[in-house]
Parts: structure tokens; C-alpha cells; sequence
């Protein structure tokens, strides 16, 4: 497994299977953390050959979050657009405390939904967008029913899923993505 951070030159291998976590930066990357982690252990256990797996961190601890300069703004969304692109598999994770990224979280996942749709089609979206909020997140509800409702037009099903108070469900579904993908 292969961990791509922040600005980080990366080139696509045909082989290689990229997943972007997408999704909330509000309090920390605790979430981000508790996955690759996750994953690394998979790795280490040998239950799992992950060696075509990259992770895309988008999270900077370095980011000034309160004046950060256009052109830094600008390299990064370059950056993680470029890196979103690339991706085979797409979280978006909306946080309970998620509530200053919330239209660019909505608006990365939506782009992703169709993007991916193109790239790979209906009969496989499913397991290549991983939409995951927390069960307190105070829109959840309104996420969930927006997401049944799109679906339902692209007669393709992607669920909102609840982290049940734990990062390990998101985690075991990369897992899942990933074996589906790398076949």
C-alpha cells in the first residue's frame, strides 16, 4: 500500500487501485488516521496483499486554515482535483462536527458520483463511491434521502452509510472496493 500526501507528485500505474478520502477536515484527521491504519494492519497481518492500493490523504496538517494564500489554494485544489480524477474508489466522509466544509464536501462528492458514473458505469458505481457519515451528523438524514433519490434515477444503488460511532465499517468497505476493483 502506497500512502499519497498533500501536493506529492503522483503518476497513475495501470496496476494500481487509488482511493480518495474525501470528506470532512473539521476538528482533525482522526477519521483519515483511524483508516490508513486500519488498512495497515490488514497489510502487515498478510490477511491481505493491498501492494496495488494508494491511499490519496488530502489532509495538511500544515494548512493555515485562517489566511491561507491564493496560490497555495490554488496548488491544492489542483492537486487534490487531479488526484480525485485518478481515483478508482471515492470516500466522502461527512463528520458531526462537519459543518465549515460542508458545501466543498457536497459538492467533491457529487462531481465524483458523475464523475465515476463516466469513467465506469452504472453496474459498478456502487462499490466505487463511499459515501459514510457519522450517525450524529446533523444532516444525515437529508444526505441519505438526496443520495436514494439519485440512484433511484440512475437505477444504481449508493447508500449513505452510518460509521456507527467507529471508522472500521469505511474501512472494511475500501477493502471490499478494493478486491472488486483490483480483479
Amino acid at each position: 500500500m502506497k500512502i499519497i500526501n498533500p501536493l506529492e507528485n503522483y503518476t497513475k500505474d495501470e496496476n494500481d487501485v487509488v482511493c480518495f478520502l474525501g470528506g470532512a477536515f473539521s476538528s482533525s484527521n482522526k477519521w483519515r488516521n483511524d483508516v490508513i491504519l486500519f488498512l495497515e494492519n490488514i497489510e502487515k497481518d498478510k490477511t491481505l496483499s493491498l501492494d496495488k492500493l494508494v491511499i490519496i490523504n488530502p489532509f495538511r496538517k500544515d494548512w493555515n486554515t485562517k489566511n491561507p494564500s491564493d496560490e497555495d489554494l490554488n496548488n491544492e485544489i489542483k492537486w487534490e482535483i487531479k488526484m480525485q480524477n485518478d481515483s478508482d474508489i471515492f470516500v466522502s466522509y461527512f463528520d458531526k462536527n462537519d459543518k465549515d466544509n460542508l458545501p466543498l464536501s457536497l459538492f467533491e462528492l457529487g462531481n465524483n458520483m458523475i464523475n465515476i458514473k463516466v469513467k465506469f458505469g452504472n453496474n459498478k458505481i456502487n462499490y466505487r463511491i463511499l459515501p459514510y457519515a457519522h450517525p450524529d451528523y446533523q444532516f444525515f438524514n437529508d444526505l441519505k434521502f438526496q443520495l436514494e433519490a439519485l440512484t433511484e434515477r440512475w437505477k444504481t444503488p449508493i447508500t449513505l452509510e452510518s460509521t456507527e460511532k467507529n471508522i472500521t465499517s469505511l474501512a472494511s468497505k475500501i477493502l471490499e472496493s478494493y478486491v472488486k476493483v483490483s480483479k
